[in-house]
């Protein structure tokens, strides 16, 4: 690295030296600077700017994407904090005269999407007129770096300042959901990372409000935060009751209406967000005489205009009493049948899977855990484990599995040659992993930011059975010879067929089949 960069150098002071402007504009009016800052090359940011002094660097003109020198530092901006190097240059560009509000047509997109921050585009530069704009602050929000958005927030990034269509921070963070960076939004010193419960309740008057984000603040739609709380993206919301109580403790106001003379309240009511329309109308203190209550509209049932002589059995309660009883019928068989090691212990064919014998449960669990804020993607990952007898000798093994769902993830064995040892281990890491003890596993409790237990009643032990089916029978049908086919044909190929994706192929071709005919 070392190397590379001090090739660079020499480079830059070749071109330099035979006269090449540094601060030469391309076709994007883009210069070497900007290209550097975009790349946070530290190297050559600090070898140009010295060379047309920090001052000029700082207030050199944007380019066609609306890039200076500083916004373009954030242009490839992830989950993951600065360089203390390009930190440590930002910041000093920010104090000889950089503008930190900068609104910048940066790469992103507002998702439609739940649980999805923003939209990456794979542009390096953007033209376009109405392309959005935003502040590197924002950029930072839709990222969820709360390291740059507090660094920038601490060197005079304007908590108010607005984007191209007036939305404030503050409305992108409570659009997203991110009760974090709301906090940090109202309290520059607010740590996310020392927030244990960020999502709970929180508890008046235990939060102070230090910073001078304005709570009324509307858009060019008249929309203020609670109107993006109650109807962040299209079609959903996150009907965030924790994030709304806080707000409007600390003062934002309920009552605002928009543009179109629709107040959070009316707003709510219309898209019958129940959860919402009811504690807006508690914080209002609407009198119960005037309390609007949802009812939610039921979906019309389909109708196939055939007149039945008598009531239609219930296929779901058919389906559940007859897997019972094969369900039954399996475990009188043969009910440890699918207590097997995994696969990759080695110990398939050598060993069996220990059981509590006061719980009546086994050792072996398989637990999840889910954070969409973490890095750019979130985390979705497993940790399994397994007690495992070798039935040749007293020897136990510690059977423990991580990774991602989906990923066949890494494995470890550790030998006891007790079995006290390896349930010893075994609580540990339970206790590690989900914030539980195993001795009252069967009253598990979810904890934050902790693997959570795929639940027991649903674990089932038993082997997989092959269910037989008669889908003849002697009751005459109503409908057309054509209908009478298609059915069946259908019925037979997606019972037959190994892979969903087969039998879709088939149901179109015999759909496309009988579309014809008719």
């Amino acid at each position: 690295l070392f190397h590379q960069c001090l090739l660079l150098f020499q480079v830059a002071q070749f071109l330099i030296e035979k006269g090449v402007p540094p601060m030469s504009q391309d076709e994007h009016g883009s210069s070497v600077l900007t290209y550097a800052a975009i790349n946070r090359n530290y190297t050559l940011c600090s070898f140009f700017s010295s060379k047309i002094s920090l001052s000029v660097a700082a207030k050199v003109d944007p380019d066609k994407s609306l890039r200076t020198a500083f916004s373009a530092l954030f242009w490839k901006l992830t989950a993951e904090d600065l360089s203390e190097d390009i930190k440590t240059w930002c910041c000093s560009l920010i104090k000889a005269g950089a503008n930190p509000n900068m609104l910048t047509k940066y790469p992103i997109l507002m998702s439609s999407f739940p649980g999805v921050r923003c939209t990456v585009l794979n542009k390096l530069h953007i033209e376009e007129p109405s392309a959005p704009q935003y502040t590197p602050l924002m950029m930072a929000i839709y990222k969820g770096n709360y390291a740059v958005a507090k660094m920038l927030l601490n060197k005079g990034a304007d908590v108010n300042f607005p984007d191209d269509k007036q939305r404030t921070p503050l409305m992108h963070a409570v659009r997203l959901n991110d009760i974090k960076m709301v906090k940090l939004l109202m309290n520059f010193n607010y740590d996310p990372s020392k927030d244990k419960n960020p999502y709970s309740d929180v508890e008046p008057g235990s939060f102070q409000k230090t910073s001078t984000v304005n709570l009324a603040a509307q858009d060019a739609n008249g929309w203020t935060v609670i109107h993006y709380l109650v109807d962040p993206m299209p079609d959903y919301c996150y009907a965030n009751t924790s994030l709304l109580n806080f707000l409007a403790e600390l003062g934002a106001p309920l009552d605002t209406a928009n543009a179109a003379g629709e107040t959070a309240l009316q707003m709510a009511v219309r898209l019958q967000r129940e959860i919402l329309v009811t504690a807006l109308q508690k914080l209002l203190n609407t009198p119960e005489d005037q309390k609007i209550k949802i009812e939610l509209s039921l979906p019309v049932p389909p109708s196939d205009d055939v007149q039945w002589d008598q009531p239609i059995s219930s296929y779901v309660e058919d389906s559940k009493q007859y897997l019972e009883k094969i369900d039954k019928e399996s475990m009188d068989t043969d009910d440890q049948s699918s207590l097997e090691p995994d696969p990759l212990s080695g110990f398939e064919s050598t060993g069996e899977i220990v059981k509590d014998a006061e719980k009546g449960i086994p050792y072996d669990i398989v637990m999840t855990v889910v954070d969409l804020n973490y890095g750019a993607y979130g985390i979705y990952n497993f940790y399994k484990m397994q007690i495992i007898k070798h039935k040749g000798k007293e020897l136990y093994i510690l059977f423990t599995c991580w990774g991602r769902v989906g990923d066949t993830g890494q494995h470890q064995k550790t030998p006891y040659s007790t079995l006290a040892d390896a349930v010893k281990e075994f609580s540990r890491i339970f206790r590690a992993k989900s914030g539980n003890n195993w001795d009252d596993v069967k009253n598990f409790q979810p904890q934050p930011k902790k693997y959570r237990l795929v639940q027991l009643e649903k674990k089932k032990f038993t082997r997989r059975q092959s269910v037989k089916l008669n889908l003849k029978s002697d009751v005459p049908s109503k409908l057309s010879t054509q209908k009478q086919n298609l059915m069946e044909s259908l019925a037979i190929s997606c019972s037959s067929l190994g892979t969903p994706v087969n039998a879709l192929e088939q149901v179109h071709i015999l759909l496309t089949h009988y579309l014809n005919l008719t």
